[in-house]
């Protein structure tokens, strides 16, 4: 036998309101002597206990998801800011490697060209003959 799921649920929540409504008649005519309690109320109490619990896990739940949400935007925020900075210092220093290579490359080829006589075969050849003299 199939119960469709709605039918189930209506008749738990009907079940449940029932047993509510009577056990508040009952707690306000109560005669204070100790009435036993049957395996069905038991367990109507023990669902309803439960559902109370779970409905409260609910609603701490709903308070503390705007607050978890505030605290990961304000952690977004800041690591979005970090990896920015990381990567403007990291352009400036690269930046700054290319710069110093291009002006060391250029300062070699300006040495070179000021001592390029030195390397000149007359000039090498009187330098080694006044040396020998």
């Amino acid at each position: 036998m199939d119960i469709p799921h709605h039918s189930a649920q209506d008749h738990y929540e009907f079940m449940l309101e029932t047993f509510k409504s009577s056990d508040r008649a009952q707690r306000l005519w109560g005669t204070g002597s100790e009435e036993e309690v049957t395996e069905q109320v038991q367990l109507l109490q023990d669902l309803v206990d439960r559902r109370e619990v779970n409905d409260q896990a609910k609603k701490a739940k709903k308070e503390k998801d705007p607050k978890r949400r505030d605290s990961m935007e304000s952690t977004e925020s800041q690591l979005c800011l970090e990896a920015e900075q990381r990567v403007a210092k990291r352009q400036r220093t690269e930046g700054l490697l290319k710069r110093r290579r291009k002006w060391s490359a250029s300062s070699s080829t300006r040495k070179s060209k000021r001592f390029a006589w030195l390397k000149c075969p007359r000039v090498l050849s009187a330098t080694t003959n006044s040396n020998v003299s």
